[in-house]
């Protein structure tokens, strides 16, 4: 994977801004639709925790995403499409070899158990966990904190790509070009969390937005279906997270930056 970013990284700037001598041909508009699967990385983060009884931040946490195993069940059985972390997309090429896509990257965020982190607040709920923290460290076991955006961390985002063809076949039904744009979209999150002894939430929620760069490669190949490697870098902050349910007041808060990679098969087809 490392090897294709730094292939983009050359070839993005030099394509992109040079002169292209068919420019001024007249473009065919062309609607377009993909399908694929991602994996994801995050940086840590601070989660702030609040309700009528507690308040408190546990810094430093780490969290990874979830790779659903390979299997005909999970990848090839429609009923089970929407299990792994998968990406769909529609969108339109317009003129000047610009795009705007709208689309879902469904990856899962799952803080690690039994790793350290930092706990710093209170919590007076008269149970195992009552006191006041200053800066102390504590190990994320189950009974007292299990936090997941595993249903997902649903990216719901436009993002507006420019394009550059770099290679083409003699008939012109294959060929091969490069893309840098920016994105921005909601959060949408299904958290799954259980709160030292309160009941478990997994309701879906407006939680935040996201933001970001792309940049990806793509092959077309027999006119109209086409292969997509993409990259994306953002930063995602979502102030308004579920920690008991909609009836509740309490709520997480957390931001974070992470960084994207996935493939995609799609099909495209001439307005």
């Amino acid at each position: 994977m490392k090897s294709i970013l730094y292939l983009l990284l050359i070839l993005l700037p030099i394509s992109l801004f040079a002169d292209n001598k068919t420019s001024k041909k007249k473009q065919v508009l062309n609607i377009f639709t993909s399908w694929g699967y991602n994996r994801a990385f995050y940086t840590k983060s601070a989660i702030h925790f609040k309700g009528d009884e507690y308040h408190f931040t546990l810094k430093k946490t780490i969290a990874k995403d979830r790779q659903t195993p390979i299997s005909a069940s999970h990848y090839l059985n429609i009923s089970n499409l929407t299990i792994p972390q998968y990406n769909f997309s529609v969108g339109v090429q317009l003129p000047k070899n610009i795009t705007v896509t709208i689309g879902q990257d469904h990856m899962k965020y799952v803080v690690e158990q039994y790793s350290i982190a930092t706990l710093d607040g209170y919590t007076h709920l008269h149970d195992e966990f009552e006191g006041d923290y200053h800066n102390q460290e504590i190990v994320l076991t189950p009974d007292f904190l299990q936090f997941e955006h595993t249903d997902g961390l649903n990216y719901v985002h436009a993002t507006v790509n420019k394009q550059k063809r770099i290679l083409t076949s003699k008939n012109k039904n294959q060929h091969l070009q490069v893309m840098l744009g920016i994105h921005g979209g909601l959060l949408i999150p299904r958290s799954n969390v259980t709160l030292m002894h309160f009941e478990r939430n997994d309701k879906f929620h407006l939680a935040g937005y996201g933001v970001g760069v792309n940049m990806g490669i793509c092959a077309t190949f027999l006119k109209y279906c086409f292969f997509r490697l993409d990259h994306k870098t953002g930063f995602i902050n979502m102030p308004n997270i579920l920690t008991r349910g909609i009836q509740y007041k309490d709520r997480a808060q957390q931001h974070f930056g992470f960084i994207e990679f996935f493939y995609s098969f799609g099909v495209q087809y001439p307005l």
